[in-house]
């Protein structure tokens, strides 16, 4: 792949100061758009989201008194859902959630292999034998015209909720509840069909004046959205952490039935956690059994109950990877035979392929061949199946115009269902592919890599890890970001997986970190000292019921030797660094025979020859020049701000290394000199300074003399008077200060540290 070098996307200039200590998250706000520090907080944190009201939709307000009309006067209510795990989740919540306001419930889920995707009129009318008087269609409707039509005109009344694309001529429903009817800026605008649902009992509930606790369904919201890959932004985002965190706080019983059967149960759910080790056991019912049993299932109390049927769901599970393997296999070797990667997009067709499944095949080829797909099921003259698309092409309004030759479809701008007269199979695919040849953009040879930090495997740590769990849960519209190292070497690789089919690394960094990579779909060995260039994701692994993680590789360069490697995070700044350099300062005179620079120093022993400032006395300048390491961020972006400067000059000249002895000893002295000479007053800063340390541990200092040596002093914010040996010493205190003080001294030197190795973006943001 093309690697793109990270994006130029300064986070708003008074937002900074609020991210100031934070290291990936101002850049990945940025990404998003974020410009205000209210919109930010919201999306970091749930509590601070303001959800916007239900009532926004044009037909709720008829939608709600027409459930309520009916749930008072004990009418059937007939729920009609969809067999995946969005359908799935959407039909429960509307049948419990009903049926807590009193109303009288009954419910069907399509099975795929007789009925297909919507609402069939065949199967449609066998169910009005039951005699409802309501209908309400929950992630499906919208494009069934003819069926809405039939009902209304039975005297059956239809609401129809559901996310799929309208067609230009709506169904004759009593009312529509639909995102894509909202403006597009609206937070609700991106719902899933869970999501949808779920606007009809937060309206309701309004109206009732919160009859019910909705937070009991946030779980299944979030299942639901981020098992259809729903935008996680907005209202949508908002249920994906509200629901994880009621996951993790208090499982249902059907969904701790499904993670027991996995042997890396995690201690913490996330999305991935949904996206692999829920959602394909629940799919799989839908694809390839019956998902009317799934209702039941995930509002169930009874742990055995439960149990019993998720053992069912992994049986089903294990048949559709059998079934998906088979079709991936048969249509790569008609691609093959056809040339059909050559074509900018591929539509298979081909009789006996597992209907149910061919959505997931899909996906498998869309990844390895980035252009959208089409697999079609060939039965009875007529071919149907799904398309996955890739971004930036829209593969429903695609099909959308080849809708005379369809018997039916539907679906997202990322993915769609279909079914056509095999007859009409040559002209759709003549019709598509000219579609696709006159949108521009489609098509490149080259495939493109979006790197968004540059960072040294030292750096992924726990302030990494606590970065990337704010900015979770990730999806589409929130991806996660893609880091990037420069020279790493592999240590060691070995082959993982039943059929030795992924490849496990141990990668060095330049610093000697080692961090744990993984290829998937890999199993050729990668060896040798030459360096690689590695862009990764970072991911959460549970192996062994042990947290930890690993680096997920997406693609590998060769290391090109002899280059200025510097981070390009985000920054507007102009950076030279000088700090591995032998002479740094030969170099620092050169500089300044050049250029007006304001140069920083802290310590005991300034360089000869050069004016330097402490952070007290830093004032704006175009240039700065840092001569040693910083005891912590918090000083070094005190440097930055206060200065502003657009070139910046990174030197580490030599500093003396820091202990508790070393500490006390200079500590000491300086308290000392005070007294000798008969200083009035000095302020914590002035020492902090002084000797390049922060304020804290300078505090602590203070009053580990005063313990074991008897020191007094007065102190007023921060102005230090009347240093002298005469007060009482209490040792008691001195064991738990001196703790706190090496713990202190640690984070000094590990920051001095990171200074030295990280890469200068990490150091220097905007």
């Amino acid at each position: 792949m093309e690697w793109i070098e990270p994006k130029q996307i300064p986070l708003a200039r008074d937002l900074a100061p609020y991210f100031s200590d934070k290291l990936i998250i101002p850049l990945e706000l940025a990404k998003l758009g974020l410009k205000d520090r209210q919109t930010c907080n919201a999306f970091l944190n749930p509590n601070e989201y303001i959800q916007t009201s239900p009532l926004v939709f044009a037909d709720m307000e008829k939608t709600v008194q027409r459930i309520q009309d009916a749930i008072r006067a004990g009418e059937t209510i007939s729920i009609w859902g969809d067999f995946d795990v969005d359908g799935q989740t959407s039909t429960a919540i509307l049948k419990q959630g009903l049926e807590l306001l009193g109303g009288k419930i009954i419910f069907h889920v399509p099975v795929r292999k007789d009925e297909s995707h919507g609402i069939q009129l065949d199967a449609l009318k066998r169910f009005l034998t039951k005699k409802p008087s309501l209908i309400i269609t929950c992630d499906t409707g919208i494009t069934d015209t003819d069926s809405v039509n039939f009902a209304s005109n039975h005297g059956v009344d239809v609401i129809i909720t559901d996310h799929h694309t309208p067609n230009t001529t709506l169904p004759t429903a009593f009312s529509i509840i639909n995102p894509h009817l909202l403006p597009s800026k609206n937070p609700l605008s991106h719902l899933a069909g869970v999501g949808t649902a779920f606007q009809v009992l937060r309206a309701l509930n309004e109206k009732a004046g919160n009859g019910i606790d909705l937070n009991q369904f946030l779980d299944l919201v979030a299942l639901g959205t981020i098992a259809d890959i729903a935008v996680l932004r907005g209202e949508n985002r908002f249920y994906a952490q509200r629901g994880i965190e009621k996951m993790n706080n208090n499982l249902r019983p059907a969904l701790e039935a499904i993670l027991n059967l996995s042997t890396s149960n995690p201690a913490n759910i996330d999305e991935n956690t949904i996206g692999f080790q829920i959602a394909p056991l629940l799919n799989a019912a839908g694809r390839l059994g019956d998902a009317n049993q799934i209702i039941p299932f995930l509002i169930s109390n009874d742990p055995r109950f439960c149990k019993k049927t998720a053992a069912k769901l992994e049986n089903l599970n294990t048949m559709r990877k059998i079934a998906v393997n088979h079709i991936f296999s048969s249509a790569m070797e008609m691609i093959k035979g056809k040339n059909g990667d050559s074509h900018p997009m591929i539509i298979l067709a081909k009789q006996g392929w597992e209907k149910g499944v061919l959505g997931i095949a899909c996906s498998k080829l869309v990844e390895i061949f980035n252009k959208p797909v089409i697999l079609l099921s060939i039965e009875n003259k007529t071919a149907s199946g799904s398309a996955r698309s890739i971004e930036g092409f829209n593969i429903i309004d695609a099909i959308q115009k080849q809708r005379l030759l369809l018997t039916q479809f539907g679906g997202h701008p990322g993915a769609a269902g279909l079914s056509m007269p095999i007859d009409n199979l040559d002209g759709f695919t003549c019709g598509m592919n000219q579609t696709i040849a006159e949108h521009s953009g489609l098509g490149r040879s080259v495939d493109t890599l979006q790197i968004d930090h540059y960072i040294e495997l030292h750096d992924i740590n726990r302030k990494i890890f606590d970065e990337l769990s704010l900015l979770a849960p990730f999806g589409q519209g929130n991806p996660p970001p893609i880091f990037a190292t420069k020279d790493v070497e592999i240590a060691g690789t070995n082959t993982i997986g039943r059929s030795a089919n992924h490849l496990q690394l141990s990668l060095r960094g330049s610093s000697g970190t080692y961090q744990k990579g993984i290829m998937w779909n890999s199993s050729t060995p990668i060896m040798g000292n030459d360096g690689l260039d590695i862009a990764y994701q970072i991911k959460k692994d549970y192996y062994g019921g042990h947290q930890s993680h690993y680096l997920e590789i997406i693609d590998t360069h060769p290391h090109t030797r002899n280059i200025h490697d510097l981070d390009r995070i985000s920054i507007n700044k102009n950076i030279k660094d000088h700090r591995m350099e032998i002479h740094q300062e030969n170099q620092i005179e050169k500089i300044l025979q050049k250029e007006k620079v304001l140069c920083w120093y802290e310590g005991l022993h300034p360089p000869a020859g050069i004016v330097a400032v402490n952070r007290n006395e830093i004032f704006p300048a175009q240039n700065l020049a840092i001569l040693v390491p910083p005891p912590s961020r918090i000083v070094l972006q005190t440097l930055l701000e206060k200065t502003n400067a657009s070139s910046i000059f990174l030197f580490s000249l030599s500093h003396r290394e820091l202990d508790i002895r070393i500490f006390i000893n200079q500590l000491g002295g300086l308290i000392k000199y005070c007294i000798n000479h008969s200083v009035d007053t000095v302020t914590v800063p002035t020492i902090a300074a002084r000797l390049c340390l922060t304020e804290q541990i300078i505090m602590d200092g203070l009053e580990w003399y005063k313990s074991t040596k008897g020191l007094s002093y007065t102190i007023l914010e921060q102005t230090i008077s009347g240093f002298e040996f005469d007060g009482e010493i209490n040792k008691i205190h001195a064991s738990p200060l001196q703790k706190k003080i090496i713990a202190q001294i640690n984070e000094i030197r590990a920051f001095r540290e990171y200074y030295l190795r990280a890469a200068p973006g990490l150091l220097i943001k905007a």
